[in-house]
């Protein structure tokens, strides 16, 4: 009786201490308001045994370290098979596949982070403030090459831009994707890419990218160059130029450059429970998209039912091209690239 005694004093003693903690501790960081967030939906025990659950593959790696901004850090969870990407797309993603149906058009970006066939989850850091994603080496204090400069010229220029632009996305916060696979293919592995939704995005209504490299020679003929270290010039550019949250599909259509940014608490509370280590690994800046290599996409969009649209005449005849002719040339790039990316 005596043994049972002492164990019920230990229990309550144990849960007086609990209790005296949790209503001490007020949440304060992004990571205790995602709990919050995923707490309503799953118990403790739950997390804790998807974290240990083989069927996950959970990876974290770092796309290089920055002289002006911490190293990029990208985690990951790996699909089992498309079928699931697939659904986990018409859940979570619906945004972007409702303008990917419409324009019959993808969002693509090189991933260097994406190995393999299979598709991922993906919650990485913006780096678009990061010298070291427009440099193919380090930037030396002392380096006065062309490269170099280069590197600190895009790097201000969307500093610049973050600075001004007052509504999400802002380029802190963002990452870069665009309808164009060959344009995709200079940045890495070619996927198509699916923010989750609470997504916001950008692109500009004359300009194809963000970036271009008239904007930083005296020749350029549309701007004047450095335009955006001058508060008047880049309010006229921004003026002129910014689309936020306009017509995706035609952006898509456009092949245009697009800034999406989708915020990883917002998005928590409409993610299956199989994500939530993901979730929980996440920080308040990064972004949550689904990434499916280049090799799947014609598997994927049967899945998706999404029908590529190519409205060009055949020259010398009135009739449109038939199905099978728009998908033989919307996949004509996917095989060029198909040897190019078997070897990475």
């Amino acid at each position: 009786m005596s043994q049972k005694l002492v164990l019920y004093l230990c229990l309550l003693l144990l849960i007086l201490v609990v209790v005296v903690r949790s209503s001490n501790k007020r949440p304060h960081s992004f990571a205790d308001k995602l709990r919050e967030v995923l707490s309503r939906r799953a118990t403790s025990v739950a997390s804790l045994f998807l974290l240990s659950s083989p069927s996950l593959s959970i990876a974290s790696t770092s796309t290089g370290a920055s002289t002006t901004a911490a190293a990029a850090q990208v985690t990951s969870v790996q699909f089992s098979n498309l079928d699931e990407s697939a659904e986990f797309i018409q859940k979570h993603c619906t945004k972007i596949l409702q303008a990917a149906r419409q324009s019959g058009k993808l969002l693509y970006r090189g991933e260097p982070s994406l190995t393999g066939l299979s598709a991922a989850l993906i919650s990485s850091d913006g780096d678009l403030l990061d010298v070291d994603t427009y440099n193919e080496r380090k930037l030396d204090a002392n380096d006065a090459s062309p490269q170099a400069k280069f590197g600190s010229l895009v790097a201000n220029y969307f500093e610049s831009l973050d600075a001004a632009i007052t509504s999400n996305p802002k380029p802190s916060t963002s990452h870069l994707a665009t309808g164009s696979i060959m344009e995709a293919s200079k940045w890495g592995p070619v996927a198509s890419v699916w923010p989750v939704d609470a997504l916001d995005f950008a692109y500009l209504k004359n300009e194809k990218t963000w970036w271009n490299d008239d904007y930083s020679t005296p020749q350029s003929s549309n701007r004047a160059p450095l335009f955006w270290r001058q508060e008047e010039l880049l309010a006229k550019f921004l003026h002129d130029e910014l689309k936020t949250n306009f017509c995706l599909d035609l952006a898509l259509e456009a092949e245009k450059e697009i800034m999406f940014s989708s915020n990883v608490l917002a998005a928590a509370g409409n993610v299956d429970p199989k994500f939530y280590p993901l979730l929980l690994k996440a920080r308040a800046n990064r972004q949550l998209f689904v990434a499916v290599p280049i090799l799947q996409t014609s598997k994927l969009l049967t899945l998706l039912d999404i029908s590529p649209r190519d409205v060009t005449i055949r020259v010398g005849t009135s009739r449109r091209k038939t199905k099978d002719e728009e998908l033989e040339e919307s996949f004509e790039d996917i095989r060029s690239l198909r040897d190019k990316y078997m070897r990475l």
